[in-house]
């Protein structure tokens, strides 16, 4: 049976007037992004144009929900276990704020699983480095299950050459002994600020640049107890003692990247060309030296490791009496069909004494940065907060600051890393 015609435009409206109200929800939720305007005044029409056609009780829905969201309602913040809870609530001009409390209380929200519960049950209860050193002096891991920072994962190793002090000058320049020999002479005149490198009279540091600079690799040996033995029986058993440190000097090695111009060889020969010619009586030191019996040759070397943070220092050795005893030409070896390229050379070094983790050694790594006697304590920071990386690479001389950990000088009572009661940190003086 077909209905009358009242009845289908009836139906057309209410179905126009549903559209237009679904029109109008949508509008509402959706971006202003989603809907072209040609300019402000047409958009707001728009607006008051759906509003007017908007029935009455869905408006006031509208505007409720709107504003819920605006002021963080509880409504639409919380979960149904009401989850977190409300922590204040300030009354404003028609509307009111909400603050919530997002800490996790395990005694209190009997609802919330334990997690220190679950960090047990799966091991993963020690998580700083200050964690893993208590625990590794008062428990035992009888897993032996790896924990996080327990090793030292990424530290960094430097390597500080002071300079020796040869007698290569005299007031009118380049030493007269040395311009006698025609190799020195010729490095001279090439580059003479090689020379400088050998000297403590110029520079406001005693540091050697050009080798710290270039130094890729090094390895050395063991420091060892010399033992002995007594009381052997016929069968040939006997009882082991240790004596003392079999500290009576010995070798290391140090890789170089070469330069182009191979500095680094030129840099060897002219130094241990020295040492060849004073031996023989050629050449003579400076004056003071042979009077003090003092090796003018021979140098320091400064080993400091630090930790991940670029700075704190785990390690630290100076060895004593240190001189070339090799000029590395094999470097330079070549094989038919390849170019000579990126020469790594290798030297060996000899030295009299070594000393690990001596304060002292790191005060006096700080009189060969503050030669003068004028201390400066600015140093330039590992990280630049101003572009958000690692700052320049290029600086100034190396200087050891103390930090002593103590709440009588208001200073923390250890360092929040690794507990520590003092460290030591590597600093870099600004470059000039």
């Amino acid at each position: 049976m077909q209905e009358p015609a009242s009845y289908q435009q009836g139906t057309k409206r209410k179905i126009n007037r549903n559209r237009t109200v679904l029109d109008t929800i949508t509008n509402s939720i959706i971006s202003d992004g989603r809907m072209t305007y040609t300019n402000e005044s047409e958009m707001e029409q728009s607006v008051i144009s759906d509003e007017k056609k908007m029935p009455s009780p869905l408006k006031r829905d509208i505007n409720n929900w709107q504003k819920d969201i605006l002021t963080h309602a509880p409504g639409v913040v919380q979960n149904t276990k009401q989850f977190p809870p409300l922590s204040s609530t300030t009354v404003g001009f028609n509307r009111s704020f909400y603050d919530y409390d997002y800490t996790l209380d395990y005694e209190r929200d009997k609802t919330i699983a334990n997690l220190s519960a679950i960090y047990n049950a799966n091991n993963v209860t020690i998580r700083t480095i200050r964690d893993n050193y208590r625990a590794n002096i008062t428990s035992y891991n009888r897993f032996k299950l790896a924990n996080p920072d327990d090793t030292l994962s990424k530290a960094f190793m430097h390597i500080f050459f002071t300079k020796p002090d040869l007698n290569l000058f005299s007031s009118n320049g380049l030493h007269r002994q040395c311009r006698n020999d025609p190799t020195i002479a010729r490095i001279y005149a090439s580059k003479s600020d090689l020379f400088d490198g050998l000297t403590l009279d110029s520079g406001d540091d005693d540091f050697l640049w050009l080798l710290n600079n270039k130094i890729r690799g090094f390895s050395t040996m063991d420091t060892a107890l010399s033992a002995d033995k007594y009381g052997e029986s016929f069968s040939g058993s006997a009882i082991s003692f240790a004596r003392r440190f079999d500290n009576s000097g010995g070798d290391f090695q140090i890789e170089y990247l070469e330069t182009r111009d191979l500095d680094i060889i030129n840099f060897h020969l002219i130094w241990e060309e020295y040492i060849n010619n004073v031996y023989r009586g050629i050449w003579v030191p400076k004056t003071k030296y042979i009077w003090g019996k003092i090796l003018d040759y021979a140098t320091s070397v400064y080993i400091v490791i630090t930790a991940e943070d670029f700075e704190t220092i785990v390690y630290w050795c100076k060895f004593y009496g240190v001189f070339p005893v090799n000029i590395p030409y094999s470097g330079l070896s070549w094989s038919y069909g390849e170019p000579i390229t990126k020469v790594d050379i290798n030297i060996t070094y000899h030295y009299s004494m070594r000393e690990e983790f001596n304060p002292l050694a790191l005060t006096e790594l700080n009189c060969n940065r503050f030669k003068d006697g004028k201390i400066n304590r600015s140093y330039v920071q590992s990280f630049d907060p101003k572009v958000g990386r690692v700052g320049d690479t290029w600086v100034g001389g190396p200087f050891i600051e103390k930090i002593p950990y103590n709440r009588l000088l208001n200073i923390a009572s250890e360092d929040l890393t690794n507990g520590s009661k003092l460290i030591y940190k590597l600093r870099f003086s600004p470059n000039k």
